[in-house]
């Protein structure tokens, strides 16, 4: 779940209902302008985790869904103001149990996320383009987590920072 502020004073706010997402949108006086639930037939499951506006207007939303067999996937999704999606994008990395925590634009329009492979929580760097195509992924870390308390954070030139717990501890 998260929540966005939009440019306009107001927020939009993502979540699911039932294996649905769910995104409401309202105004800086919390009076609803839209909301959207979006169905996919081929999914049993989907929880989107994290938004962002983006250079061109736009929101990228990311998070996780479970196919009709079990495997839970990474998604990114991105929307126009209106929660229209553009285009959907979603991504299977390191076998059954992926999915997307946050996520940043890059000073290019590209996407950087940081996404949770296997159930020992290892955090993954996806890199993608303004479109979604994957440029890279890279598994950060050997150690096993008790959970995705990850923070991705970027520098005026790009740089990547992630901070977690390794090996189980506390941030």
């Amino acid at each position: 779940f998260d929540v966005l502020p939009t440019p306009d004073g107001g927020f939009i706010s993502c979540g699911k209902r039932g294996s649905d997402k769910m995104y409401v949108k309202v105004d800086g006086n919390g009076v609803v302008q839209w909301s959207k639930i979006l169905t996919d037939g081929n999914q049993t499951y989907n929880h989107p985790k994290a938004m962002l506006n983006t250079g061109d207007g736009n929101i990228i939303s990311a998070g996780m869904e479970q196919d009709m067999i079990g495997t839970y996937h990474g998604f990114i999704m991105k929307m126009d103001n209106n929660g229209n999606p553009l285009w959907y994008k979603s991504y299977s990395i390191g076998g059954n149990y992926f999915y997307f925590k946050e996520a940043l634009e890059l000073n290019n329009g590209n996407l950087a996320l940081v996404g949770v492979e296997g159930y020992s929580y290892l955090p993954v760097i996806v890199i993608t383009d303004a479109n979604g195509n994957l440029i890279s992924s890279n598994s950060i870390g050997t150690g096993f987590c008790v959970d995705d308390n990850f923070q991705l954070r970027k520098t005026a030139n790009d740089d990547l920072i992630l901070a977690y717990p390794p090996n189980g501890g506390e941030m």
